[in-house]
């Protein structure tokens, strides 16, 4: 197994859990929010913010990963995540859209049944768009690393 497959296993694992958890709040945010008369298809839509949002935070904190001690990775990971959420309150709300997790994160969040938000699906394919990135430049990261420990 190469291991650009490997790293993609680890996220398709992660994107499989996350879509399972998410199907499953769908199916119930479906049946109580729906009834209320909150949009269904927004109930879906959320979802999917959720799911691309996780996926690409865990891409983020695999790249770095594949190179760094796990507590430097992990710092590094909220660094990159983090900033630009950081930039859009402080600057102007178009910093989000580097790493879109934080805006995905409160479209979910600030949705409500006086404001249920609209379908925009600009950040959800940038999200997937850059975890690809953040998938192949792992795979490049960990192709030179060397991996072989030298037995004493």
């Amino acid at each position: 197994m190469a291991r650009d497959q490997y790293l993609a296993g680890l996220i398709l694992g992660v994107t499989l859990a996350c879509a399972i958890y998410c199907f499953a709040l769908g199916v119930t945010a479906t049946w109580t929010l729906g009834g209320a008369g909150f949009p269904i298809s927004q109930v879906w839509f959320l979802m999917l913010c959720l799911v691309a949002a996780c996926v690409l935070a865990g891409t983020v904190a695999l790249m770095f990963s594949t190179f760094l001690h796990p507590f430097l990775a992990a710092g590094a990971a909220a660094l990159v995540l983090g900033l630009p959420a950081l930039a859009s309150l402080a600057l102007s709300m178009r910093w989000a859209y580097v790493v879109p997790v934080f805006i995905l994160g409160t479209a979910v969040l600030k949705s409500s049944f006086k404001s249920p938000g609209g379908l925009f699906w600009f950040p959800v394919g940038l999200a997937f768009l850059e975890t690809f990135f953040f998938w192949a430049l792992a795979s490049t990261i960990f192709s030179r690393v060397d991996i072989a420990v030298e037995v004493e």
